[in-house]
């Protein structure tokens, strides 16, 4: 029996597909990925304080930044931009994975696996998302982000800063 309805716009299971982040068609995501590609100069990333949110002020509404806790174990969420924070049916600002996890377990254990593999490969990645009907965690229907790391030294990764834009469910 065919699905009918609303529902029949969104995917049955949500899908994340990894995407080189010079592909990334969002321009508000594509110019955090850029700006962050500026500040690296020579080095594989940059500290987070060569962040200057006054040169990124028209996309700090798509930012999120996130403190790296004990190498990757967990991540805290220090600063939610309004756009960023919207898809999701929790607040994250000040929160830790492991906090959200309660309330969101698919969306942290997805966080989780990607923000991981961004601190422990020192390296840009970036998603297209398309979600399912049955994601419930999420007030979003197709997104595409930019996990980019920072660190004060070119071994360790500090810092998460991400970029995303959500087509925001109706």
């Amino acid at each position: 029996m065919p699905i009918s309805g609303p529902a029949q716009n969104f995917p049955i299971t949500t899908a994340i597909a990894l995407i080189a982040p010079e592909e990334l068609l969002s321009r508000k995501v594509r110019l955090g990925f850029d700006y962050w590609r500026m500040l690296c100069g020579t080095r594989c990333f940059p500290a987070r304080g060569d962040v200057n949110p006054r040169e990124i002020a028209g996309i700090l509404t798509n930012m999120a930044l996130l403190k790296v806790i004990d190498g990757g174990s967990d991540f805290q969420y220090r600063i939610v931009g309004d756009h960023a924070g919207r898809g999701y049916r929790a607040d994250l600002n000040g929160r830790s994975i492991r906090e959200v996890a309660a309330e969101m377990p698919r969306a942290a254990e997805n966080w989780l696996r990607l923000y991981r593999q961004v601190t422990e490969s020192g390296k840009p990645m970036a998603v297209r998302v398309s979600v399912g009907h049955d994601a419930r965690e999420v007030n979003f229907t197709k997104a595409e982000a930019v996990f980019l790391p920072l660190g004060e030294t070119e071994d360790r990764v500090d810092h998460l800063i991400c970029f995303v834009e959500h087509e925001l469910k109706a």
